[in-house]
């Protein structure tokens, strides 16, 4: 979800075209998930292991049954297959291996060879700091995607994602769908700011045509049903605006 993530940093991203082609190094737990989540809403996806177990695994799993899934065998920094594959026109590169040094290597190569957005999963979070300081491709930590899900799984009763924020540890993010039952349909911002003890940050809102909107809240006078805020907090602050945001 490139297009969320980047919005969460302040920074714009291209809408990924309808039938992308993906390629994703690694076929651990992280990329098969990756790779299910793009089949699912019909890209392309090509994926590149080293082990000849892994790559068997997942050709005999439920997601290697899709037409649009290619499981290849091989060195992902072997130069003639990546020319093989025309890695250069796939339009997202993430490398989900074991070993964080390569996944690094892997998605830098990607990335000079002309993929535009390029990641990786790393498990030392220096690493995750150290790349984030050379800018180019987008790192994400083990650490932080196991702690998402599981704020995810713990607070199930309030409907968006959560996020702890690496450098703000004290201060989380969430979004939020606004329904009829939480009562604050056609509030302002500011009152809604108020209530919730929280601030805004920006709202994604759906015109009739089904076109998603990111707004700045300093624009919007109110509230509609349908909108997702998306909302920054205090960690502990959390309980509060679960209850106004619950059922």
């Amino acid at each position: 979800q490139f297009s969320q993530i980047t919005r969460s940093v302040g920074k714009s991203d291209p809408e990924l075209k309808e039938k992308a082609q993906i390629a994703v190094f690694g076929a651990s737990q992280f990329g098969v998930r990756l790779s299910d989540y793009y089949l699912r809403r019909g890209h392309s996806v090509v994926v590149i292991e080293p082990e000849l177990d892994l790559a068997n695994e997942l050709v005999g799993s439920s997601v290697g049954n899709s037409k649009r899934l290619d499981v290849i065998h091989g060195d992902p920094q072997d130069e003639d297959l990546l020319r093989e594959l025309d890695i250069h026109s796939h339009d997202i590169a993430v490398a989900a291996l074991e070993d964080d040094n390569l996944n690094i290597a892997i998605s830098m190569r990607a990335k000079d060879k002309g993929v535009l957005r390029t990641g990786l999963v790393l498990r030392d979070r220096a690493l995750v700091d150290a790349v984030q300081r050379i800018g180019s491709i987008n790192p994400v930590s083990r650490r932080q995607v196991v702690v998402t899900g599981i704020l995810k799984s713990i607070h199930m009763n309030v409907p968006g994602t959560f996020q702890v924020i690496p450098n703000v540890p004290e201060v989380i993010s969430i979004s939020a769908e606004v329904k009829a039952e939480q009562g604050i349909e056609g509030w302002s911002i500011s009152k809604i700011e108020s209530k919730f003890g929280a601030r805004i940050a920006m709202i994604d809102r759906e015109d009739f045509d089904g076109k998603v909107s990111v707004l700045d809240p300093n624009e919007v006078d109110t509230i509609l049903l349908g909108d997702r805020l998306y909302i920054l907090l205090l960690k502990d602050d959390l309980k509060k605006l679960e209850k106004i945001l619950g059922s």
